[in-house]
């Protein structure tokens, strides 16, 4: 959904409007009548078969502005430089801060795109020329997805080709994000980007991935607008395996209170399982049982180890 956040001194101030930014301008109940007809086009497809609507619904529940704001705040308090050195946030300027919550908040608000329950880590950006941001989006079906995106001053663009309609006498900056299933280095990210922002909106259209180009704009004060320019969404995610999940995660919280959520907490295992399997010298780490990773009360203080 369209959002807007104010940023200060003291707090993040988030809220979400009436508008869809997926939807492109569409109201509320219009976007709702897109999302009924994307529902019935994935019904119909064989591999969907055995789904019903409820449970797609089920998938696309938005996320409220509290668990939004929530998750966000948790993702600003751990970025670092392409070193791994850490970032203090509130040391960045008013528009590199909007850069990088207009980034992290993409997978929470655009639950069409990426469904329920999406999370993300290893975030990290560059501040050399360009403004370029990454970090690694997990889904509720179990994939792990590589994401980027590069914010750029108007002044190095050819605007005419992403400002239709001339925003020029606005401080606006070109946002060009990507996500896709390919598992990617830093430098194949910036390629990618790179291959974006040098190609005719028509030859993007079959690239492997979600694609969301955007003029961006931070105003003194910290509040935020955008006006999309190029939207095409070819992400597959595996709707069968979402909806087991979603179903599974939505009775472990009503079975279990002040306790991490299994299912959830499964997801994660396996994700971090998979990474660590392909360090060399994975069999020397003296890592937990999988079983004791999963009984972990607090397991925020484990991850946080796992992943340093």
């Amino acid at each position: 959904m369209n959002s807007g956040f104010i940023l200060t001194n003291e707090a993040l101030c988030y809220e979400r409007g009436e508008l869809i930014t997926s939807g492109w301008g569409q109201s509320t109940e219009d976007w709702q009548k897109i999302l009924d007809k994307e529902i019935e086009t994935i019904l119909l497809k064989d591999e969907n078969k055995n789904l019903k609507k409820d449970e797609l619904e089920m998938l696309f529940c938005d996320n409220s502005d509290d668990y939004v704001k929530k998750e966000l705040s948790k993702y600003l308090e751990n970025i670092k430089d392409l070193d791994g050195n850490a970032i203090d946030f509130n040391s960045l300027s008013k528009k590199e801060q909007g850069f990088i919550i207009e980034f992290l908040k993409q997978p929470l608000e655009d639950v069409n795109i990426y469904c329920k329950g999406a999370y993300i880590s290893d975030i990290k950006i560059d501040l050399n020329d360009t403004f370029y941001i990454q970090a690694d989006i997990h889904t509720i079906d179990g994939k792990n997805l590589s994401s980027a995106a590069n914010f750029i001053s108007k002044n190095k663009l050819d605007y005419k080709k992403y400002d239709p309609l001339d925003f020029m006498d606005f401080d606006r900056d070109y946002k060009f994000l990507f996500t896709t299933e390919k598992n990617l280095s830093t430098e194949e990210r910036k390629d990618f980007l790179n291959k974006i922002q040098n190609s005719d909106f028509k030859d993007l259209e079959n690239l492997d991935a979600f694609i969301n180009i955007a003029l961006f704009q931070v105003l003194d004060d910290g509040t935020t607008s955008s006006f999309p320019a190029y939207f095409n969404n070819n992400l597959k995610l595996d709707y069968a395996k979402a909806t087991e999940n979603v179903k599974k995660l939505e009775k472990d919280k009503k079975n279990t209170t002040n306790s991490s959520d299994p299912t959830l907490l499964k997801i994660l295992w396996n994700n971090i399982k998979a990474d660590l399997e392909k360090l060399k010298d994975f069999n020397k780490l003296k890592l937990e049982e999988e079983s004791t990773f999963m009984q972990q009360k607090d397991h925020s203080t484990l991850l946080k180890n796992l992943l340093k």
